[in-house]
């Protein structure tokens, strides 16, 4: 991983670190191998004296860059709440810094996660505080001009935003889908076109409520999160967006090779994050979960797959993920999923009727929740 000369300097002002304490870094570009080796390391050490977690603002504009990172601190604090979380280049006073940093994924997951956070001199932040403000102030929708916006919810609540809009329209799905085309909007990205928006819609509301009933099941104090985060990627060239999509996975590449970009090319990223149990733990931990003793890999294929739920009187449940699946197939999405220790990935570039991901082998390190990362070619 690469830090600066500045991160470098700033790491010569913190003291000694804890005897024996593991030291987690974060900046530059994060890779789902990266993400691998973080957690693994984390699960390995069992984590007896709490690490030390380095932060900064900087990541790499390579595609879920900062959705790899978020998933790793929050797997890591969610093992280790009392970690020290070192923001480097921050100071209390430069609430500007707080702000943006509290809007990055990585950031949001510390600041709602983590219970000891520090600038490189080992002073208090108090980016809790900074994270609750920026919730009211924003009704739940971070924004930054012309690159992201992220939907943002603590605890078992839906974001204001949300609420507001649902108290209008009578229905909260109606209300996400009215929120997502305004995000799109902003981001000035006109690249669907009538035919593929029911599509769109129905697949991202799936995996927002998805999340919402896996990792809103606790209550605020518990410091569970949650976010929708909606990116827009621009590059000069074709070719420069395959190489950050290379740097991303080599999977995500080829995907978009297979695709025609626009002449103004540039990249549509939604991640959806949960810091929850998971899909699978969650269904485990249900009565119906309790009467299986299939693997645990066959459980969480037919949670995604087919219709198993933890809900088996609900004539609704379980068909939520394999619509979303179905419409990302529509889509000519790219799709990957990470939960527990397993991830699963498709290039829906081609026209068949297969809508099951395939399982990346080699991955063993257990992440906490479940996140699901998006990508579309898109139009300027």
């Amino acid at each position: 991983m690469h830090y600066d000369a500045a991160s470098r300097d700033a790491t010569k002002l913190m003291p000694e670190k804890r005897d024996k304490q593991e030291t987690f870094e974060f900046w530059g570009a994060i890779t789902p191998p990266q993400c691998e080796q973080l957690v693994g390391r984390a699960n390995a050490i069992g984590l007896v004296t709490p690490p030390r977690i380095d932060l900064s603002t900087n990541y790499s504009d390579s595609p879920f860059s900062e959705g790899w990172a978020a998933i790793a601190v929050g797997s890591i604090l969610r093992a280790a709440p009392n970690s020290d979380v070192i923001v480097l280049g921050a100071t209390d006073s430069e609430r500007s810094f707080l702000h943006r940093f509290v809007q990055t994924p990585p950031g949001l997951v510390a600041s709602a996660m983590a219970t000891n956070i520090w600038d490189h001199q080992r002073k208090p932040l108090a980016l809790q505080s900074v994270l609750s403000e920026d919730i009211a102030e924003t009704r739940g929708v971070f924004h930054k001009p012309n690159k992201a916006l992220t939907l943002v919810e603590l605890g078992g609540e839906r974001a204001e935003t949300l609420r507001r809009l649902a108290d209008r329209t009578g229905d909260m799905a109606v209300a996400f889908t009215f929120l997502m085309s305004r995000m799109r909007e902003r981001l000035e990205l006109g690249w669907l076109d009538t035919s593929t928006n029911d599509d769109f819609n129905e697949l991202l509301w799936e995996l927002y409520d998805n999340a919402h009933r896996h990792g809103g099941t606790e209550s605020a104090e518990s410091r569970s999160v949650r976010f929708v985060h909606v990116r827009r990627i621009v590059g000069q060239s074709r070719p420069l967006l395959l190489r950050r999509a290379e740097n991303a996975m080599p999977i995500l590449r080829n995907h978009l090779h297979a695709n025609t970009l626009g002449r103004r090319d540039a990249l549509l990223e939604i991640s959806v994050s949960d810091f929850g149990p998971g899909i699978l733990d969650h269904f485990l931990a249900s009565p119906a979960g309790g009467r299986t003793s299939a693997p645990r890999a066959e459980i969480l294929e037919q949670l995604l797959f087919s219709s198993l739920t933890s809900q088996p009187l609900d004539p609704e449940a379980g068909k939520g993920l394999p619509k979303a699946l179905r419409a990302a197939r529509a889509l000519r999405a790219f799709v990957s999923v990470r939960t527990g220790e397993f991830m699963y990935v498709a290039s829906f570039a081609g026209n068949g009727e297969d809508f099951r991901l395939q399982r990346v082998e080699g991955i063993d390190a257990k992440v906490t929740g479940t996140h699901w990362h998006l990508v579309w070619s898109a139009q300027r």
